[in-house]
């Protein structure tokens, strides 16, 4: 169903969720995503469309689709099939946020309260499930069937790494490969497929999609890493969201596992009191990560993720799309 004039007004990209500029050359199509994404939140039911509005007036970075649209334009021309992709990611994407919420009982996101905290966490949860089933129904018309099923398998991933994460809560023994692993599920493959898409449409070839893809994927850990840093460090006003929540639901990330690795066996033990009693001692464990040398151990790791990313695109010609994609990941590694 088409958008109205007025309404395609009220939902281009703002300005301000980009402020490093690196979106301004596809800062068009990003709004032709918006607005398609508006086209299938459309509803005709009063009930439900201040729930839709919310999502829609309270934007992300739109990270995840610029993905799409700056893997598209450094190896080909950014089309409408790059649209279709990118509005489909940045829907999961808000989905599992709706998810997350409220598995970590969070109360704000982007600057404004969070689904769960206004409309309660059962609208929540539906709401996350029917962003996932306009996406299948989007694919579902689509004449590529392996985006479809990148779709899927994307979709799929990220339920097992966010469902893997939550059954390894407390576990003290988790290692950094395991870790990885968990983060490469529940984020890493939405970037890493983001760029595989955007290039795929594009026709680009194999070694130009190889690198791309290696580049979402390696920018998807060190987002992660940043995300889990900022988590600890953090300021919540300039986050935008609620922070902490890692620490009370007993999620173990990458500087809680250098600091169990590292210390002494009364240190560990002290740590992993603490720890478990994080709602009592958040302070004090944020102090330990950072004295220990955890929180720069986790900067570092995040850092050397960005610069992999940042070699994987060797096979692309110099562009300016290749440029804002090199811009980003100087900007994750530095995010925290």
């Amino acid at each position: 169903m088409p958008v109205a004039e007025n309404e395609k007004t009220a939902v281009q990209v703002l300005p301000h969720n980009d402020k490093s500029g690196n979106f301004e050359i596809v800062a068009e199509q990003l709004s032709a995503v918006t607005r398609r994404m508006h086209e299938e939140l459309n509803t005709s039911s009063e009930s439900v469309k201040p729930l839709f509005n919310h999502i829609i007036d309270k934007p992300g970075k739109m990270l995840r689709p610029a993905m799409v649209l700056l893997a598209g334009g450094s190896c080909g021309e950014i089309n409408d099939t790059h649209i279709e992709i990118a509005a489909m990611f940045e829907l999961i994407h808000t989905a599992t946020l709706f998810h997350d919420d409220v598995i970590d009982e969070a109360h704000s996101r982007r600057n404004a309260e969070t689904v769960n905290s206004l409309w309660g966490n059962e609208c929540a949860v539906l709401s996350g499930d029917f962003l996932l089933s306009r996406v299948f129904a989007m694919s579902s018309r689509m004449d590529c069937r392996q985006c479809s099923d990148v779709l899927a398998e994307t979709a799929t991933r990220i339920c097992h790494g966010e469902l893997t994460q939550n059954m390894q809560r407390q576990n003290w023994q988790l290692d950094e490969d395991a870790y990885f692993e968990i983060i490469k599920d529940k984020t890493a493959v939405l970037f890493e497929s983001c760029c595989y898409l955007g290039s795929l449409a594009s026709k680009a070839d194999n070694e130009q999609v190889a690198g791309l893809s290696a580049f979402g994927l390696n920018l998807g850990l060190a987002f992660q890493i940043t995300d889990d840093l900022l988590d600890i460090v953090g300021d919540e006003n300039m986050a935008g969201k609620t922070l902490g929540s890692d620490f009370l639901k007993g999620k173990i990330t990458l500087p809680v596992i250098h600091l169990l690795k590292t210390a002494s066996n009364s240190e560990k033990e002290t740590a992993i009191q603490h720890l478990s009693d994080a709602g009592s001692f958040r302070s004090d464990i944020a102090d330990v990560l950072t004295r220990s040398g955890s929180i720069a151990y986790g900067r570092s790791v995040a850092s050397s993720f960005c610069e992999k990313a940042t070699r994987s695109l060797t096979s692309l010609p110099d562009s300016d799309a290749k440029a804002a994609l090199v811009s980003i990941a100087e900007s994750v590694a530095s995010r925290c």
